[in-house]
This record gives structure tokens, C-alpha cells and sequence, in this order.
């Protein structure tokens, strides 16, 4: 595949492609929920659902709408069904979103593309996630150009990303086939694109071989503009 091909020629794509990233979920579905939350010690979609729940902006709210972007099996839904209600799922999977289909948690789910889903999508949502998406997306900035349109006013945008020390903004991590991201320069995105940091805070995104993962899990909302 030609995003295997980069990492083993030591070059940087922009993306993954979708094909390779339908293709590797689609191998993982059956066993996906046991690797990662038993094998690899996977907790962001948890953590998340605490730090949401201790917002002030989410006191005395529940039912929030969801558009959970990358959603896999539904980990993220499960943990946020208590304050949720509408969930649409997005996932270019189709044995993920079978997998999320049977836990009878998202109102649709739709095959398709993040970027493209939102761009099109002409409804609005109280939370938009995407945990554990941007390490196949790459370059960020048509995530960010997209998300504005599918958030209410109030919304929130959460997200996670593996830290990248470098000032290299996004490179494709030569081990393991992933993007990880340079936080200022994340950072200046949102700004950019009008956000404000609501959250920002440096967690571990997983453990692989016996090593914990380096991330950070951002939450931000639409500037108030005057």
C-alpha cells in the first residue's frame, strides 16, 4: 500500500489514504474493543466523558447532541450515553460500524469520510469528537476548516492527538505508520480558526510494548465574537 510504502521510504504523505485506513480497521473490528482497552490500556474515551462532565459549561446539561467523527465500535458513545442523546456515528469502517451498529447506540451512521461528512452535513451538534482520529488524518487543517460547520453556537470540539516534539508540524511516525502532531502548532490552528481552548491536557493514549503513548486531549469552543 502506498502509505506503507512512505513510512518504509522514510517519506511524509499529507494523509493516509482512505483505503489503507478502511483497510486496517476493517482487520481490527472483531477483536477491537479487547485490544484496545484490555491489551493496550485505552482510556481516552472515559477520560474524556469525566472532563466533559466537569466543564462549566456542561453543568445541568444532558441530552447534548453527538456527532462522534472516527467512532469506530462506539467506545466514545458508551461513555457519553448518560449525557447524550441524538449520536450520529461516522466511520470509514463498514465492520467498525457493524460492530457499532449492534450496540444500538447512534440514532445513523454513516460510511464516510470526517472531512467530507461535515463539509456536507447540514445539521449542528452540541459535542463533536474525534478521539484517536487525527493520528491517520495527517494534515490537520482541513479537519479544523470542516468542524465550524457541523458545531452549534455553543458547541464543543474535543480531539486527541500523539504529541510530536519535533517542530515538524505532522510527521508520519516511521514505526508505526501514524501521525503524531507539534502542539503549537495545533494550537495556532485553533486560533486561527477561531477556537478557544476550553481544555488542554497531556494524558497517556495507550501503552505499546509495555511503553505509554504520549498525547494530548484538547477541548475547544467557538470564540465569542464582539
Amino acid at each position: 500500500m502506498k502509505h506503507l510504502r512512505t513510512v518504509l521510504d522514510g517519506m511524509t504523505i499529507e494523509n493516509a489514504p482512505k483505503e489503507f485506513v478502511r483497510t486496517f480497521f476493517d482487520g481490527f473490528a472483531e477483536n477491537f474493543d479487547h485490544q484496545l482497552q484490555q491489551r493496550l490500556s485505552y482510556k481516552i474515551p472515559s477520560l474524556l466523558a469525566d472532563r466533559f462532565r466537569a466543564l462549566p459549561e456542561m453543568k445541568n446539561k444532558s441530552r447534548l447532541s453527538l456527532l462522534d467523527l472516527g467512532c469506530g465500535t462506539g467506545l466514545v458513545a458508551e461513555a457519553l450515553k448518560d449525557i447524550t442523546g441524538l449520536r450520529v456515528g461516522v466511520d470509514l469502517s463498514d465492520l467498525m460500524l457493524q460492530k457499532a451498529r449492534d450496540k444500538q447506540l447512534y440514532a445513523e451512521l454513516h460510511m464516510q469520510d470526517i472531512v467530507e461528512f461535515m463539509l456536507a452535513c447540514k445539521r449542528t451538534f452540541d459535542l463533536a469528537i474525534a478521539t484517536d482520529v487525527l493520528i491517520y488524518v495527517g494534515n490537520p487543517v482541513p479537519f479544523f476548516n470542516a468542524s465550524r460547520n457541523v458545531l452549534s453556537a455553543s458547541g464543543l470540539l474535543a480531539f486527541s492527538i500523539e504529541i510530536e516534539e519535533s517542530t515538524d508540524p505532522f510527521p508520519l511516525n516511521y514505526a508505526t505508520g501514524r501521525y503524531s502532531h507539534n502542539v503549537p502548532y495545533i494550537l495556532s490552528l485553533a486560533q486561527k480558526e477561531e477556537y478557544e481552548v476550553v481544555l488542554q491536557e497531556e494524558c497517556v493514549l495507550r501503552t505499546e510494548k509495555g511503553q505509554p503513548v504520549k498525547g494530548l486531549l484538547l477541548i475547544l469552543k467557538k470564540a465569542q465574537i464582539h
